[in-house]
């Protein structure tokens, strides 16, 4: 339940309150508005920032106005990072490897997989985006290898925020095959196995999930949500795909 009321005022005036039980209740002064509303106990918010308290269900955010109900929380993603970077540090022993992280969805999670990976390795990066602005759904790939290091046999892991049509995993695949890397696998955090529309298949990830939209830890919906420590279902974006690429 929302409440708007003009209020001719520009300060933010956060009160928490304990209501009835499982509840809390919210008031927010901001922008000659008065925002009242009504949550479930485990979570809150504070300005621009999502505060998860405890297993958070369903978060508004009031400056975009979008619902955000959380499907992977922190703490389940940080097991399965620690899971995935222990098999690839046995897979990878005695190997060059080289970590490539994919622009700019992947950014969190390569970050956190390589401080879990215990082998020695390098990183690099590459940048890769299908959508511009708003668009929701992938038009032409634009590619750019200015940040890729050296990789002539050696070992590669190209690392993606989540694998969804597998139409751009596999073009980067192939255009890093043409720089002789003694060899190439992929890891993903999220798998969208329902939409796959190539034969290849990521060689590692975190999570299969729905066909959601879905955003937080590095992925966004209009350059918004990266922050987010969790992984939350976008629940009124237009399209079930993500605007990252995949």
């Amino acid at each position: 339940m929302i409440l708007f009321r003009e209020m001719g005022s520009a300060i933010l005036d956060l009160r928490i309150s304990k209501g009835p039980p499982f509840f809390l209740n919210v008031l927010i002064r901001l922008e000659n508005r008065i925002c009242l509303t009504a949550f479930k106990h485990d979570f809150l918010f504070s300005g621009r920032v999502v505060i998860p308290i405890r297993n958070n269900k369903q978060v508004l955010t009031p400056f975009m106005k979008k619902i955000i109900r959380s499907c992977i929380s922190q703490v389940e993603i940080a097991a399965a990072v620690e899971k995935l970077a222990a098999r690839i540090s046995r897979d990878y022993t005695q190997h060059e490897l080289i970590v490539i992280g994919v622009l700019t969805g992947s950014i969190v999670f390569v970050a956190d997989l390589m401080r879990q990976i215990s082998i020695p390795h390098q990183i690099g990066m590459i940048q890769a985006s299908s959508y511009r602005g708003k668009a929701t759904s992938p038009g032409e790939l634009q590619i750019n290898l200015d940040f890729l290091p050296e990789i002539q046999n050696r070992d590669v892991l190209l690392v993606d925020d989540i694998f969804d049509t597998g139409r751009t995993l596999s073009v980067l695949v192939e255009q890093l095959k043409l720089r002789q890397p003694k060899s190439i696998r992929s890891a993903v955090l999220l798998w969208k196995t329902a939409r796959r529309q190539v034969s290849a298949t990521p060689d590692y990830h975190c999570f299969e999930i729905p066909d959601e939209f879905v955003v937080g830890y590095g992925l966004d919906f209009e350059h918004q949500y990266r922050h987010l420590p969790y992984l939350g279902v976008l629940e009124q974006a237009s399209s079930g795909e993500n605007p990252s690429p995949a």
